[in-house]
């Protein structure tokens, strides 16, 4: 006979009643927030047709998507929330009144993390603005990804911030071929200066200028300083208008009080052939995960025949909580304020009495068991209060220690 696995599969987990709890505290603060700025929960189906992440402006790598067949049609566990979302804003919501301002709260399912000790199942919560442009969009996104963070409890959160038009606008000066391309961003990516001059060199003399700037584009990393650098580095229209873009909105999130909060990051390039303008990204204390990634991305929605502007971003719950266990302990499991306990005769008043409590937010569990059983198994539970409906119609009541 077949062994039965127990176990949950590689990249899955069980989550027990702490950090569920913890899990649930963290949507419910983020959907808060997310309503507070007029961004309204949409769902969209766990299974979706594998064209809706397949499409020209799609980042996602096929050999990562679950897939299954189903009467001849290949469809797809979903892997991503932002293309749900933007197929749906692109169909049912074609008509709406713009910029359409919508969030959600769902699990995305990706495969081949789990061989790498990574997660294959992930719970987001994020947000899409669809049909809004310019400074005062990439404003309202940022700051509501920065209170996202706050609201969240992190520590030590930082959010950075990029553009797509400055890494873009420097390549089009370089006849760089597919795979050369694809590791250059890489390379810059993981900040490996040397191997980045290395292939770069290859290079140069096509465009000394855009060479030299990419590759210095790692080192432009921190406060309004790196603006100036990049100024005197970079020439490129194309570039220097990303830097202005960007300088733009560094600028109106120091009105906002957020100087502290942001990282600038002229070198932040992943997943730039879908970004098209503004991208940002946020680690903090506690997870060695992004916690937040999102930015830019006005092609998506042609994937699904609208020609709609659209930004968002993405809040990895999972790697929040991870930062709130390992920093704040907030994950201790929950117990109930009180424990009613009853004989036979006494279940009516029993069950009125525990109802009185619910009304008034107290958690109460009922057991149907003599006094000194409820006394014990109120210890055991470590709930701080215990109340008996006797026999003899009297109620004890009486602080567990």
């Amino acid at each position: 006979m077949k062994k039965r696995i127990y176990t949950t599969p590689e990249g899955t987990r069980d989550e027990l009643q702490g950090r569920s709890a913890l899990l649930r505290r963290t949507e419910d603060g983020l959907l808060t927030c997310f309503e507070g700025r007029g961004y309204f929960e949409v769902r969209t189906p766990t299974l979706e047709h594998y064209d809706v992440f397949t499409g020209d402006e799609s980042t996602l790598d096929p050999k990562n998507i679950y897939k299954l067949i189903d009467g001849g049609q290949i469809l797809a566990i979903r892997p991503d929330s932002t293309a749900p979302v933007g197929r749906l804003a692109s169909t049912k919501l074609a008509t709406s009144p713009l910029p359409l301002r919508l969030s959600y709260c769902q699990t995305v399912l990706r495969c081949g993390g789990g061989n790498r000790g990574a997660r294959t199942e992930t719970r987001q919560c994020g947000i899409e603005l669809v049909g809004a442009e310019g400074l005062w969009a990439d404003l309202e996104l940022a700051e509501a990804a920065l209170t996202a963070l706050k609201v969240s409890g992190l520590e030590g959160y930082k959010l950075e911030l990029g553009h797509a038009g400055i890494f873009t606008g420097l390549l089009k000066g370089i006849s760089l071929d597919e795979s050369d391309r694809e590791e250059v961003m890489r390379l810059t990516a993981s900040k490996n200066y040397s191997a980045l001059k290395d292939l770069l060199g290859n290079y140069r003399e096509e465009n000394p200028a855009a060479v030299d700037a990419v590759c210095r584009l790692p080192e432009l990393f921190g406060g309004s300083e790196v603006f100036a650098a990049a100024e005197e580095l970079i020439s490129e229209p194309e570039a220097l208008a990303g830097v202005n873009a960007l300088k733009a909105l560094y600028a109106e999130l120091e009105k906002l009080g957020f100087g502290d909060d942001v990282l600038l990051d002229l070198g932040l390039v992943n997943g730039m052939d879908y970004y098209t303008g503004v991208v940002f990204g946020a680690y903090a204390h506690g997870t060695g995960e992004q916690v937040l990634s999102g930015g830019r991305y006005d092609g998506l929605y042609k994937n699904f025949g609208a020609d709609m502007t659209a930004s968002g971003f993405a809040v990895n719950v999972d790697a929040v909580c991870d930062a709130l266990e390992k920093t704040g302990g907030r994950a201790a499991t929950p117990v109930s304020d009180v424990l009613v306990c009853f004989a036979p005769s006494n279940a009516g008043e029993a069950f009125a009495f525990a109802r009185e409590l619910r009304s008034v937010g107290k958690r109460v569990e009922i057991a149907a068991v003599s006094g000194a059983e409820g006394k014990r198994l109120a210890g055991e539970k470590h709930i701080a209060r215990w109340v008996y409906f006797g026999n003899d119609s009297e109620k004890e009541e009486t602080p567990c220690e």
